[in-house]
């Protein structure tokens, strides 16, 4: 079975393995409660990625992981976050991209994808139910209010 990671995030980013559509395990949250960061919005950009992509290695466990899938709050266009109003921070980032080198460097080698994390969840509803083939619609609320399809 394909092993893969999702990762989403909101105030704070949590990531988890999914194998055969199912979570497997803990999920993992950064910034943690130990964390020097109350939320992401404290944070610089680099710090985001290397929170991201450190998480994705702990959760991995050095098992072979095929792909990783980020959701993030924002217009997100081929990896690059175009705008993002709640994370301005991150505005003109190469996200799927910083991410990927970083994990290259971890010895993972799996593609990273990207994507609005409104959308995401739309997603991942659909896969979960075996809808890949329908037209799902959801409303997503967290520091913003997201519409994905």
């Amino acid at each position: 079975m394909a092993r893969t990671i999702g990762v989403l995030a909101m105030e704070h980013i949590a990531v988890g393995l999914v194998d055969d559509h199912q979570l497997v395990g803990a999920t993992h949250i950064f910034p943690d409660k130990h964390s020097e960061f109350d939320c992401l919005s404290e944070m610089h950009a680099e710090e985001i990625a290397q929170g991201i992509a450190r998480e994705i290695v702990s959760v991995g466990g050095g098992q072979e992981i095929s792909a990783v899938g980020i959701g993030f709050p924002g217009v997100i266009q081929g990896g690059i976050v175009e705008d993002s109003p709640n994370l301005q921070q991150m505005k003109g980032q190469r996200l799927a991209a910083a991410v990927a080198e970083l994990l290259r460097a971890a010895k993972i080698d799996a593609p990273v994808h990207a994507l609005n994390d409104a959308d995401a969840v739309a997603a991942g509803i659909a896969a979960t139910l075996g809808h890949l083939d329908h037209f799902i619609r959801v409303w997503t609320l967290g520091s913003g209010i997201g519409y994905g399809r």
